[in-house]
């Protein structure tokens, strides 16, 4: 049984990514179809995907604070948190000097929560690393 939802879903991005797909035929210098193809694959939850289309525009816009934030976001649904950190504090940097207040400071929130949750997370491994791990008084 298909989950409707999902081919809903699947349905109207197809389109989006064959758009984007068709635009770096035309254009391959063009950024914005990267990106858009890299909003397709976060929205499809290809986060892979996403990773390397957003990397691609960012090679061509490297400027480009919501490409960072949502390649931020692709890195972290995939586990890979230093690189979210990275990436999120850059986004942080360009919405600043693009004078995107509000942007800036969801970005700055989103940031410093994701930087806590990683900080717990080592603490907890710490500890877990000591209970089990015991030295041995053999």
């Amino acid at each position: 049984m298909i989950n409707i939802n999902v081919y809903s879903v699947a349905l109207a991005i197809a389109p989006l990514r064959t758009e984007a797909a068709i635009a770096n035929i035309i254009n391959p210098n063009d950024y914005r179809a990267y990106y858009n193809r890299g909003c397709a694959c976060g929205i499809s939850g290809d986060n892979s995907c996403a990773i390397r289309d957003f990397t691609e525009s960012l090679k061509l816009n490297p400027t480009n604070a919501q490409a960072y934030l949502n390649r931020g976001i692709a890195y972290h649904q995939l586990g890979h948190q230093q690189a979210a950190i990275a990436d999120l504090q850059k986004a942080v940097k360009y919405f600043a000097q693009q004078e995107e207040t509000t942007t800036y400071e969801k970005n700055f929130l989103l940031l410093k929560n994701l930087q806590q949750q990683l900080s717990s997370l080592s603490e907890i491994a710490l500890i877990s690393k000591w209970q089990l791990f015991p030295i041995s008084t053999n």
